[in-house]
């Protein structure tokens, strides 16, 4: 399968892109993608496909699935540029101000959390096929490059930290100057995924329906809070936020999800009644 798994040596998202030239008519193309814990595809500046959250989680000891794509329609005569996203998903969770923990009431865990490995790792193999009947087949390795990604700190459960200082407007194009990018390294043989490796066959995860958020109330500062925006998006989900700020370089934005709300019209994080649920 996968020829080699490439990383950037660390636990935090990365951005990873490959330059490549086709020069014949393409009759076909497929590319089998697979980024832990999670990753986004591109072709040219485009993300292949509707696909969130890919590959679904698994025990990676026993079972890791790729992501196959028809990629045709995204190739193009000349350069090209293959582009992923890897972030963090379950395979190594970094924990933060807001994750998962059981209660001190309960039981130890008898199954806790270990991280899979010390670095996030990807692989990619694009097979195409030719009008004239030949075939190539084009693999993510050492001519990779990478960079780190806006994202500095990730969270499956509850949260990530956002530098949008490191976003780089156009890094999945074939015009982006990556000279300045790292060349990705062979993921160690620690980091190396121990399960099998099967094709992924159940439903992707895709944005079904959008939620416009709707302003309830502004609150003013209190003690060591600050003044925030209190929004309604009318239902519990699982969701992406989506949203445009304006503002000045270093300034800090902090985004608190609740289901509901306290006394005092602010988000509220905390469970009720947890101890009669589990009784």
């Amino acid at each position: 399968m996968f020829e080699k798994w490439m990383a950037n040596g660390t636990a935090t998202p990365f951005y990873i892109r490959k330059t490549f030239t086709i020069g014949k008519s393409v009759k076909s193309a497929e590319a089998r993608v697979c980024g832990l814990g999670q990753f986004l595809f591109y072709l040219n500046g485009k993300k292949v496909d509707d696909h969130e959250l890919d590959p679904a989680w698994t025990d990676y000891h026993k079972l890791i699935q790729y992501v196959v794509f028809d990629i045709r329609d995204y190739l193009q005569q000349g350069e090209n540029v293959l582009g992923a996203e890897v972030g963090n998903g379950w395979y190594i969770k970094m924990d933060e101000h807001y994750t998962f923990s059981f209660p001190v009431f309960m039981p130890p865990n008898p199954n806790p959390y270990k991280p899979y490995g010390n670095c996030l790792v990807f692989a990619a193999e694009l097979i195409i096929t030719y009008e004239d009947g030949t075939q190539e087949t084009i693999c993510a390795d050492e001519s990779c490059k990478v960079a780190k990604h806006p994202v500095v700190r990730s969270n499956v459960y509850g949260s990530e930290t956002l530098d949008q200082r490191l976003d780089q407007p156009g890094w999945n194009t074939v015009t982006f100057d990556d000279s300045v990018w790292e060349n990705a390294q062979p993921a160690e043989t620690d980091n190396v995924p121990k399960g099998e490796l099967k094709e992924q066959l159940l439903p992707p995860v895709k944005v079904i329906k959008r939620y416009t958020g709707k302003l309830m109330q502004t609150l003013l500062p209190a003690g060591d809070t600050p003044a925030r925006d209190i929004y309604d998006f009318s239902q519990n989900m699982s969701g992406i936020l989506d949203f445009k700020v304006c503002g000045k370089r270093g300034d800090i934005i902090r985004i608190y999800p609740a289901e509901k709300l306290d006394e005092h019209g602010d988000v509220d994080q905390t469970i009720d009644n947890f101890a009669k649920a589990v009784e």
